[in-house]
């Protein structure tokens, strides 16, 4: 991969540059961070278009190497849960796939939430 960093009066559009040359040279077409948001866009319009009443909780660390890392929380009971994890499998292939991104999405059962006494 080939970084160069162009010199411009301003930072942003030096390091937006410096990206696109990154990107360019991997040959990925659009910078990663727009990939990402597309994708990430449309998994949750793909998720709620299948499940509205889905909780989807993004994880702030990646458990391993992905890109996009959610949690999927259903309230199904357990033998809906393994349709809906198929269901989830086969949107996160088709998106991974079209943006080139690594997409972990966990689908669990919904977590009530705890009533503190």
């Amino acid at each position: 991969m080939v970084y160069r960093r162009l010199s411009m009066s301003c930072s942003v559009c030096a390091s937006t540059n410096w990206e696109r040359q990154a990107s360019a040279a991997e040959g990925h077409g659009p910078l990663p961070a727009l990939r990402i948001s597309a994708a990430t866009t449309e998994l949750v319009k793909g998720v709620l278009a299948l499940y509205p009443q889905a909780s989807i909780i993004p994880r702030l660390t990646p458990l391993e190497d992905e890109d996009i890392s959610v949690e999927v929380q259903l309230p199904v009971i357990q033998e809906e849960l393994y349709a809906a994890r198929d269901r989830l499998h086969d949107l996160v292939i088709q998106l991974q796939e079209q943006y080139d991104v690594l997409i972990l999405a966990s689908a669990v059962p919904h977590e009530p939430p705890s009533l503190s006494a």
